[in-house]
C-alpha cells in the first residue's frame, strides 16, 4: 500500500492519494492504533475535500470522529460523525447515513446520552433494514439492545436480542449461539442491579472494519 500511495504521489492522483488514505486508516483500526488511523483519516478527509467528493468526505468525515471518540475526544468526534451525517443524507447514500448514525450513537453512548443513542441505533437500523444489509442489520439489533437495557429497558432489549439471534427462542443449536445468548442474558441481570459497571458498546463503523 505504501508504493500504491507513492505512485500516486507521483502522478498528483489525488482520489487515489485519499483512497488509500483511508485504507490505510482501515488497517490501523485493525491493529488498534487509533492514532494512526486518525492521521490517515485526516489525510483522506483533506483530499477528498480538495478533489470535491462528497461521498468521500462523508465516509472520511465518520472515520475521523470515529477515532477521535475511541480517542475520548467526543467533541471533535460529535462534529464530524454530524457533518457525515448531513452530506450522506443530501448525497442519498445510505450505507453512509447509517454508519454515521452508528458513530453517533457510540459517542452517545460514552457521554452518558442513552436516550440519545437508542434513537440513533433505531435510525441506524431501519436504514440496515431497508438497504438490505443483513450483516450490520444484526450489529444493529445488538447495539439498539445495549442501548435500551442501559435505560433499564429490560423487555425491549430481550425482544431485540432474540431478533438478532443472540438470544436463543425454542431451541440453540450453535455453541456459538450459546456463548452469545449466556452473554446477553448476563447483561440484562446485570443492568437490572444497582451499582454493577456498565458494558461498554462496540462499534464498526465509517472504516467500520
Amino acid at each position: 500500500m505504501r508504493r500504491s500511495l507513492a505512485l500516486a504521489e507521483h502522478a498528483d492522483d489525488r482520489g487515489g492519494q485519499a483512497h488509500t488514505h483511508y485504507v490505510f486508516t482501515w488497517v490501523w483500526q485493525r491493529l488498534g492504533d487509533d492514532q494512526q488511523a486518525l492521521a490517515h483519516a485526516l489525510q483522506a478527509l483533506q483530499l477528498f475535500e480538495a478533489i470535491d467528493d462528497p461521498v468521500g468526505k462523508a465516509v472520511a468525515l465518520n472515520a475521523t470522529g470515529w477515532h477521535h471518540a475511541r480517542l475520548g475526544n467526543y467533541d471533535q468526534a460529535l462534529g464530524s460523525c454530524e457533518q457525515a451525517l448531513t452530506l450522506a443524507r443530501q448525497h442519498d447514500n445510505g450505507d453512509c447515513e447509517a454508519d454515521a448514525l452508528k458513530s453517533l450513537g457510540f459517542i452517545a453512548h460514552h457521554t452518558g446520552r442513552n436516550a440519545d443513542a437508542v434513537g440513533s441505533y433505531r435510525t441506524e437500523l431501519q436504514i440496515r433494514q431497508d438497504i438490505g444489509d443483513m450483516y450490520e442489520e444484526a450489529n444493529a439489533l445488538d447495539h439498539l439492545a445495549q442501548a435500551h437495557a442501559l435505560l433499564s429497558h429490560h423487555r425491549d432489549a430481550t425482544h431485540l436480542w432474540r431478533r438478532a439471534g443472540l438470544l436463543p427462542s425454542r431451541s440453540v443449536t450453535s455453541p456459538l449461539r450459546h456463548a452469545r445468548s449466556t452473554r446477553s442474558r448476563r447483561l440484562v441481570r446485570r443492568e437490572g442491579t444497582k451499582n454493577r459497571q456498565r458494558p461498554t458498546l462496540s462499534n464498526r463503523c465509517g472504516c467500520t472494519g
